[in-house]
């Protein structure tokens, strides 16, 4: 069993709501949340899954999120993709498939920076100096351990792509996300962070 532990499913298809029963009904994390660019059906699953398992010997939450929930989950399923029409095999819907899961780990691996903190004039602004040195550091220590570990564009704002999914460009980013949201508790009319849910 996995204790105390989250499970996102993205997709909520055929495949998607059955490996979501399935785990629901074995008890074997706390959490369940569907992802699905369709809100109301991944909301329509999860109500029929969280109603089943209540007649089980089952505490799990079986809830519809969105992308926002996976940055605390302890696991991912991808189960999105292009369905089969009559008379097509897999591979002639391999092109839609492989770019619906490109589409959907860009949103998972996105940090957009834009805008002015407003706390004191250009140059003087220690809001946006700290969230500058912050991300600039992270970014740097990325790219000195592995250069091929993210990319970013700074033409307007700072839009950071994570490309390497390792344990080391994961805690950089993580400290320095955590810091953001520090530095947000303490000067929130300067700063605001939001988890956009891009389905």
């Amino acid at each position: 069993m996995l204790a105390n532990r989250k499970i996102v499913i993205i997709g909520t298809g055929h495949v998607g709501s059955h490996c979501a029963y399935a785990l629901a009904i074995q008890g074997i994390c706390d959490e369940i949340v569907l992802v699905d660019k369709d809100r109301t059906k991944a909301k329509s699953h999860s109500m029929d899954i969280a109603d089943s398992v209540s007649f089980f010997n089952s505490s799990v939450i079986v809830r519809c999120g969105d992308y926002s929930d996976c940055r605390d989950a302890d696991i991912i399923v991808i189960s999105a993709g292009v369905p089969r029409l009559p008379g097509q095999t897999r591979l002639d819907v391999l092109d839609g498939s492989v770019g619906c899961v490109r589409d959907i780990v860009s949103n998972l691996n996105k940090i957009e920076i834009k805008g002015h903190a407003n706390y004191d004039d250009y140059g003087k602004d220690i809001v946006c100096a700290s969230v500058s040195s912050m991300v600039i550091t992270s970014i740097n220590s990325c790219l000195a351990i592995d250069n091929q570990s993210i990319i970013y564009n700074d033409d307007k704002g700072l839009d950071i792509t994570i490309l390497k999914d390792d344990e080391v460009t994961n805690k950089i980013i993580t400290v320095m996300v955590s810091n953001l949201y520090e530095l947000e508790k303490v000067y929130p009319k300067n700063i605001q962070i939001k988890e956009e849910n891009n389905e």
